[in-house]
Order: C-alpha cells, then sequence, then structure tokens
C-alpha cells in the first residue's frame, strides 16, 4: 500500500491541533456509563440446587461452602474487545485510520488505558509508506474520541467505552481506587 489509496483520508484534523493530557480523559465516562451487574455461577450445588457440601461449625451455624475449580480450555490467540454499542461509530471512518485503529488494537497490552505508539512500527503494520496518512489517520481516531494524546508523543489514551484489552470491572475499581486516593492526599 502507498500513501495514495485515497486523498480525502490524509487531509485533517492534525495531531498537533488537539490537547495533550497526563491522564486518561475518557476515565470518567466510563464510571458513568459503564453498568455493572452482579452474575453468580454456582459449582458446589447438584441440579436440584441441595449444595454438595456445607461446613458446619460445632454450634451448628453454616460456616462455609464447599467450592469446585474447573479447568477450562482456552484459546490462546490474541484478542480485543470492541464494544458492540460504539461500533456504529465506526461506520464513516476512513481506510488509514482504520488501519491505525488495528495497530493500537494490537499493541494495547492487558489492563492497560494507554498504548506505546511506535511510528515505525505502525508503518510497517499499515503498509504505509509515509507517516502522513498515519498521523491522519490519528486525527482521525482523536476526532472520534477513539483516543487522545498521551503525555508524550508516544502515548496515546484509548478510550475503554469502544474498546479494551482486558477486565473493564478491575479498571473501574482501579479509577474509585486512585480517585479516592486523589481525595485524601488533596485533602
Amino acid at each position: 500500500m502507498t500513501d495514495t489509496e485515497n486523498p480525502m483520508e490524509i487531509t485533517k484534523p492534525k495531531v498537533s491541533a488537539f490537547d495533550r493530557h497526563q491522564t486518561n480523559p475518557f476515565s470518567l465516562a466510563v464510571l458513568d456509563e459503564v453498568v455493572l451487574k452482579e452474575r453468580y455461577r454456582t459449582l458446589g450445588k447438584l441440579p436440584d440446587g441441595t449444595r454438595v457440601a456445607t461446613a458446619i461449625s460445632p454450634d451448628g451455624e453454616e460456616v462455609g461452602h464447599l467450592r469446585f475449580v474447573k479447568k477450562q480450555i482456552v484459546d490462546d490467540d490474541k484478542f480485543m474487545k470492541f464494544y458492540l454499542s460504539r461500533l456504529p461509530d465506526f461506520w464513516d471512518i476512513p481506510k488509514n485510520a482504520y488501519k491505525v485503529l488495528c495497530y493500537i488494537a494490537k499493541s494495547i497490552l492487558p489492563n492497560q488505558d494507554f498504548v506505546h505508539f511506535n511510528l515505525a512500527e505502525c508503518m510497517a503494520y499499515t503498509k504505509y509508506d509515509t507517516k502522513k496518512p498515519i498521523y491522519a489517520g490519528l486525527g482521525k481516531l482523536i476526532e472520534f474520541n477513539v483516543i487522545a494524546r498521551g503525555y508524550n508523543e508516544s502515548v496515546y489514551f484509548i478510550n475503554p467505552l469502544i474498546i479494551f484489552n482486558g477486565n473493564r470491572v478491575d479498571y473501574i475499581e482501579s479509577i474509585i481506587k486512585r480517585s479516592a486516593h486523589e481525595k485524601e492526599l488533596n485533602g
């Protein structure tokens, strides 16, 4: 591929036109928009609902239950979660932005809300000959609120409402803990 695929795809917005961020600007939106639900999976019951084993104290009080650990076979291939509610946002995304998004998706480490962007790696992955379509793609991803500029040229924050590699519940809990810690420090 060359950078002349579609001249419309290599126009504005420039990455440098967007603000830099010290922390992920999408974090608070995750707290507001993600709905958490409790789900229980009981492995210590028979099909009729009776418990397989219950620990009873000498006083006759129930103090515990037997827990089974089930061995699962999993696919070891890399995966990334794209949240279905946000996929329509990508219907109009230019091809160069899509290619850069694919590079970013493969580069996100588990349970991280940022990615270390490497221009040379991205050019090799997308098969672009120049950096111009890469930066135009980054600009579009920022414009579409998929990513945000980080504190330096190689760091971009990802929007966990759209794409995430890991457990968003753990991510949300870490935001809450970090926020509580910051409130403690700031009085």
